[in-house]
Formats: structure tokens, sequence, C-alpha cells
């Protein structure tokens, strides 16, 4: 842990990574809303799964687009990336992919990372600087890819925020431009033996 800044070695002892092997991949299932910029908000499920030593992040979802059941898979390996959705799983109505897409997915497999799988920022490819007691910037790079955040922790040494102006979006008719991503987590217990967002 000595070349972490001090606010990221205790959120890895508070995480109770320390102590464990270094986490290789993962597996989660949830259920939210989903929208575009100005569209209506769409129920879905997903399960994704990520790799670490060779980033990964395979995201199937399962939504309900103007009444009618939509597939979608973002699929990220190894620094290249692309999303595919369908209507009724047949009729594809969005693709995307291109060196935009390559970095916005970096920077969602890296936020994945940092919340869930602490244990996995002992990392070479992660370069850190420290900002004070309570945050630090990592930077991550791979296969020419370079992102950067800010982690920000709570008095309890939970990771409470991870803000980036490294991700693009793709939005309709417009081109890919840059905005801030964040993902600020209030509530934290116990998952699979270690404190993480909940």
């Amino acid at each position: 842990l000595s070349p972490m800044p001090l606010p990221v070695q205790r959120y890895l002892r508070a995480s109770g990574a320390v102590g464990q092997a270094r986490p290789r991949n993962m597996r989660i299932a949830f259920a939210g809303e989903i929208r575009s910029t100005t569209g209506p908000w769409m129920p879905f499920t997903t399960v994704q799964t990520n790799t670490f030593t060779t980033p990964a992040r395979f995201f199937w979802m399962d939504a309900v687009m103007k009444g009618l059941p939509t597939k979608g898979l973002h699929a990220y390996d190894n620094g290249t990336a692309s999303m595919r959705i369908k209507l009724l799983g047949l009729l594809q109505v969005m693709e995307a992919h291109g060196p935009e897409m390559d970095t916005a997915e970096t920077v969602t497999w890296f936020n994945d990372l940092c919340l869930f799988a602490p244990g996995a920022l002992v990392d070479e490819r992660i370069g850190w600087t420290a900002i004070d007691d309570r945050s630090a910037q990592a930077t991550f790079t791979h296969n020419g890819i370079r992102i950067s955040a800010v982690l920000v922790f709570d008095a309890q040494d939970h990771l409470i925020d991870f803000i980036s102006d490294d991700r693009y979006a793709l939005l309709d008719d417009q081109p890919p431009r840059t905005y801030r991503f964040s993902t600020p987590a209030s509530e934290h217990g116990p998952i699979a033996g270690h404190v993480l967002p909940h």
C-alpha cells in the first residue's frame, strides 16, 4: 500500500481488502431505471461481469422501451468498447463504438473497480496524486488510454464519490463530448466479506 496516498490506504483497510487475495473478476446483478437526456425513465435489470488483470466489462441489460422489451450489451475488452441496443432482442436501434467510447468505458470500468473491488487498486497501471486527507487522484493507463478520477472518502474511510472529467457522453445528433461523471455513494455495508456501497 505504500505508494498510495493515506486516504486510499485507509480505504483498503476499512473495506476489508487488506489480507485478502487481489480480486481478478466480479459479477454484479441489479435493477434500476435509465434514460437518455430527454427521454422517459425505463426500468431495467442487468447482470455484468468484470475482469481486472485484463480490463473487461460486459454489461447485459433487459429494459422496456416504449412498452417493448429491449436488450442491450455494453462490451469493453482490453481497451475496446461497443454498445448495441435491440428492440425485442432482434431489431437493432442503436450501435456505438470508437475511440471516445473506448475512453468512456475505461472510466466506467475503473469506477466499478474503485467502488466494488478496492483490492484491485494495488496495480502498477494506476498512478496516485495526494490531494488532502479525504481525497486523492488516481490515473489509470492501459493500451494507449489514460483516464483520471478523484476519489473522495468520508470520516469512516468509505469511498463516497468518484469524479472524472474524462468520460464521454454519446448524445443523439451531437458529436461526443466529455461531461463530468460522478457516482456518489451514501450507504455502505457488508457484501461478500467486504464493506462496499449498497
